[in-house]
């Protein structure tokens, strides 16, 4: 082989390899060995987290307003809607037991799972209350819950709203 194809050999690799790690980067989420079911009392810490004992849970498939996010409702008033996606989530669960199916973690090593109280899918709820929105990137689960929040005009969809993960993105948090 000439030192050319070598060269031009090992440039490929190394493109490859860093494409790869720059792809791993940036993924949200990776597959979790824990297929154990969590269960327990929940604190909430904002509208698509919970803490279940020393696990924190990042709902699958939403993102909700984070908490110190502010939204504009159908009279063109500010408001605080992260704060209210947290109440809402802490109103939902109220103190019952919350089942979560993990299905891997994020890059903060927080558990993603879809979790249920009562048999009722909290991210489904949250989306169809209209104070998540379905977290398209990722999963597609929970697309028709938005449509139909959009279309009736709950929650954020009333007004006006940054998408989360762009509010994130410019520095808040």
């Amino acid at each position: 082989m000439t030192d050319f194809r070598i060269a031009r050999r090992g440039l490929l690799v190394l493109m490859i390899a860093g494409a790869a790690i720059t792809v791993g980067h940036h993924h949200h989420w990776r597959p979790h060995a824990q297929t154990a079911t969590l269960s327990g009392q929940a604190l909430v810490i904002d509208g698509d987290t919970i803490v279940i004992g020393e696990v924190h849970v990042r709902l699958f498939g939403i993102d909700a307003p984070e908490t110190d996010q502010t939204c504009i409702d159908e009279s063109g008033d500010d408001y605080r809607c992260g704060l209210l996606a947290t109440a809402l989530l802490e109103e939902e669960i109220a103190g019952r037991p919350v089942t979560c199916f993990p299905t891997g973690v994020d890059h903060y090593g927080r558990t993603i799972a879809t979790c249920e109280v009562a048999g009722r899918d909290l991210g489904d709820w949250m989306v169809r209350r209209g104070f998540a929105i379905a977290y398209l990137r990722y999963s597609t689960k929970y697309a028709d819950a938005e449509i139909e929040a959009r279309r009736a005009k709950r929650g954020i969809w009333a007004g006006n709203f940054e998408n989360p993960e762009d509010w994130r993105h410019r520095g808040n948090r």
